[in-house]
């Protein structure tokens, strides 16, 4: 075929007309052209291209994944400002998942007919892509979806809900009107009094058909199955910023209120949360200090403070403290775990280190000071590098017995997940210190002290027990979490059902949008 050297940038031919062109001339560069076929076609994907390569080879790096997806799953190209065919597939191939995304997706942009060719290929995901729906204002899709939840589900409120918004703003009624003003439309309107009764259209927290929207306090979280175990795993940041809170229309459930929320539903159910253990007539203090040592009795307690798990703390204290006669007055079925075990003569001496750096870090002492907290660092760090044995830390903090009433290849398992960690931690901890390098040998043992907490808390979710654990909640720090959750899925049919997690550094990082449906478990 006899490609002319110059092709007329009016005359645009389909892709595979241009594949055919240059297979037989693959030195047309003309640019111009390139870039009128993606004006013409893919105009919404010229924002992807990259600074250092020509309209030629972003062009074809486009249709090379438009082409993939549509032979290997049957997607076809979405239109969609957000839509880059590259990041879609690498993020979504062999998962279970694609097709609920590629609705999601074409939902926002209003596709009807990929929406409907999804759904045929198995897409069952309604919640999320009518909400992106509405959010867009695409009514259309809305009907459409509210049609496939009647036939495949049996969430008739939401089918109700959304005959109210046939005749109104789709973006107001459905997501982002204030509860108020809900509640006046139910009570005001005649014809919406039953369904909103009968749905439970909205209630104190926003929630929506049974929607869980915001949460404040954790930034993170994941919900992990694992056979008939379901656990949701919250981390946490252990601060309380004005930033970092909620600013919504929709008010955000408390985290201490939402756990509440989940005992309260199941008869059974376990609670962890990163706080030592604390005797009865001892209370949390609230201090402005970041980092605090509390004393009781002859021991010294590390805590965070003031934070979001000092209002849990509270919430729960009765249970935390072994009131178990008050405790089941309150909460019948549900059994709380104080998870912090990580005290003794080693790890107080880390702590204490690390409360030195922090509050010179922080106060900003002056300089003469600096070489005196690094004289303290090296004498206490190699005090403490000389001391550590792993197998008697495990026994101490008693992770060793929690082990021993594991089955035995649980117990291998996680034995064999997190004592490499350990291990690896003090060996790079020991190879820095002979460079002089005392703040990173502090955080390598500040990483080293934090795995044993996760490693007490998997041992005990595994425990036998009469009843077993089954429903599990986390509230811990966000390093606590991720390596926790990491171990979870690394577990023979574990999966991760929901994840959420906000960007570190970014304003409102403790409101968490937890896009979750009621029941928990």
């Amino acid at each position: 075929m006899e490609v002319p050297s110059k092709l007329s940038v009016t005359d645009i031919p389909n892709d595979k007309t241009i594949l055919t062109m240059l297979s037989a001339n693959k030195n047309f560069n003309d640019e111009k052209f390139f870039e009128r076929v993606l004006d013409n076609r893919y105009p919404l994907l010229k924002k992807f291209k990259r600074p250092d390569e020509s309209w030629k080879v972003f062009y074809l790096r486009m249709i090379y994944y438009i082409a993939l997806l549509e032979e290997k799953y049957g997607i076809p190209y979405i239109p969609n400002k957000d839509y880059d065919p590259e990041t879609f597939y690498n993020k979504n191939k062999d998962t279970e998942n694609i097709y609920n995304t590629a609705m999601t997706t074409a939902s926002k942009g209003g596709h009807v007919n990929i929406v409907k060719l999804m759904i045929e290929k198995g897409a069952t995901d309604f919640d999320v892509a009518m909400s992106t729906a509405a959010r867009a204002g695409n009514l259309e899709i809305v009907k459409l979806l509210k049609q496939y939840m009647n036939e495949k589900s049996d969430r008739g409120a939401i089918a109700e809900a959304i005959e109210i918004a046939e005749d109104e703003d789709p973006l107001d009624i459905l997501l982002h009107t204030n509860p108020s003003e809900l509640a006046k439309i139910c009570s005001e309107n005649e014809e919406f009094v039953e369904i909103c009764r009968e749905s439970s259209f909205i209630n104190k927290y926003g929630e929506i058909w049974g929607f869980v929207r915001l949460i404040e306090g954790p930034m993170e979280y994941y919900e992990i199955k694992i056979g008939e175990k379901r656990t949701y795993i919250f981390g946490d940041q252990h601060t309380i910023d004005e930033k970092d809170k909620c600013d919504s229309l929709f008010q955000p459930i408390p985290i201490e209120d939402l756990i509440e929320i989940m005992v309260e539903e199941t008869g059974q159910i376990d609670v962890f949360l990163e706080v030592d253990f604390f005797p009865k007539e001892q209370d949390i203090k609230r201090e402005k200090n970041l980092l605090k040592f509390e004393h009781i009795g002859d021991r010294e307690v590390f805590f965070k403070a003031p934070d979001y798990l000092v209002k849990v703390f509270r919430k729960f204290r009765e249970c935390l403290q072994y009131d178990k006669e008050e405790c089941s007055k309150m909460y019948p079925g549900a059994r709380f775990h104080w998870a912090d075990i990580r005290k003794g003569i080693i790890f107080n001496q880390i702590k204490e280190l690390l409360r030195l750096f922090m509050d010179f870090m922080m106060k900003g002492k002056p300089e003469n000071q600096k070489e005196k907290l690094y004289k303290k660092l090296e004498e206490d760090e190699k005090d403490i590098l000389g001391q550590i044995n792993i197998d008697s830390l495990l026994e101490e903090t008693r992770i060793t017995k929690q082990l021993s009433k594991t089955n035995f290849e649980t117990a291998d398992t996680i034995r064999s997940f997190f004592i490499p960690k350990m291990e690896a931690l003090i060996k790079e901890a020991s190879r820095v210190f002979e460079k002089g390098l005392f703040v990173k040998v502090l955080m390598r043992l500040t990483d080293f002290m934090h795995l044993f907490m996760d490693m007490y808390i998997v041992s005990r979710m595994f425990k036998n027990l009469n009843v077993p654990m089954e429903n599990i909640v986390i509230y811990v720090g966000s390093l606590h979490a991720r390596s926790i959750k990491d171990f979870l899925l690394s577990l023979p049919k574990s999966e991760l059902v929901n994840s959420k997690v906000n960007e570190d550094r970014k304003p409102k990082l403790q409101c968490l949008e937890m896009r979750v449906r009621k029941p928990f478990f």
